[in-house]
């Protein structure tokens, strides 16, 4: 295997984002950047400088329409989801190059991945604040109990933390990661995209800040994106806010890394 940089994974990410940017446009499925791709595109016009990684959103209804369906001409990707692929690891999507391999340092690893763009779907939320706020507490308690079946126990952490997460694993350790995840997706799926006027990602990331308007989740306008032009919310502005506030204001230099960690191979 060839170890591949940060300039090489990226330009497989991007080429995996223009086949499914293509295929959704052919397809007429409504799709956006996402994240901290979004925030790349509109402030830098491309990738955050020390961003590594490429985030799609998806209304659920297109979200499943593309996992059931997509093809496309260029053979090397992959849909990965835990509806055809038993051991795979994560509450969302995946489209991986599976010409290479990414090692991710998690204790659980889904063997097959390769250098991937991570697709998100955007689900409908409730009405009741109250009920918003038990099924985004259900879904953080799932995930919680993933991350600590994760998360690998390194040299770096001090003492406490080896002990939280040796005591966590013992406790969580006869329960299988493959539920979590059906418990995340099934309980994100309990309300209709457009039933109600709030939308969100529920499966993962940033909590109650991912309610909002369900309308944002409904028109697109093009933004450019590393010298080619994707689909954004037309209404970039109130996502971003949502999501970090003043988004155009850099973070602290400190706070200028990525934050993950993982070796990128080109099969050979």
């Amino acid at each position: 295997m060839k170890e591949l940089g940060l300039s090489d994974m990226k330009k497989i990410q991007i080429e995996i984002l223009k086949d499914f940017s293509r295929y959704c446009n052919e397809n007429n499925l409504m799709y956006f950047l996402g994240y901290g791709t979004l925030l790349g595109a509109v402030r830098h016009k491309g990738y955050i400088p020390w961003d590594d990684d490429i985030d799609i959103i998806m209304p659920r209804g297109d979200y499943d329409k593309f996992i059931s369906n997509f093809c496309s001409d260029n053979k090397k990707l992959e849909v990965l989801d835990v509806s055809n692929e038993p051991d795979y690891t994560f509450p969302f999507v995946k489209i991986s190059d599976n010409s290479t391999i990414l090692q991710e340092d998690y204790a659980i690893n889904f063997n097959r991945l390769g250098i991937n763009i991570d697709i998100f779907p955007i689900d409908g939320a409730p009405v009741s604040e109250d009920e918003r706020g038990r099924i985004l507490g259900k879904i953080k308690f799932y995930r919680n109990i993933l991350k600590v079946k994760y998360v690998t126990i390194s040299s770096r952490n001090n003492f406490l933390i080896k002990l939280i997460v040796t005591l966590g694993k013992v406790l969580f350790y006869f329960i299988d990661y493959r539920n979590l995840l059906k418990k995340i997706n099934t309980i994100s799926r309990g309300v209709e995209f457009g039933k109600n006027d709030s939308a969100g990602c529920l499966v993962w990331n940033y909590g109650a800040k991912e309610i909002m308007d369900k309308d944002i989740f409904t028109e697109s306008i093009k933004i450019e994106f590393e010298n080619s032009f994707y689909n954004a919310p037309k209404n970039y502005d109130e996502y971003l806010k949502n999501l970090y506030g003043d988004y155009m204001t850099l973070p602290p230099k400190e706070k200028r890394a990525s934050h993950h960690r993982f070796k990128a191979y080109r099969k050979v």
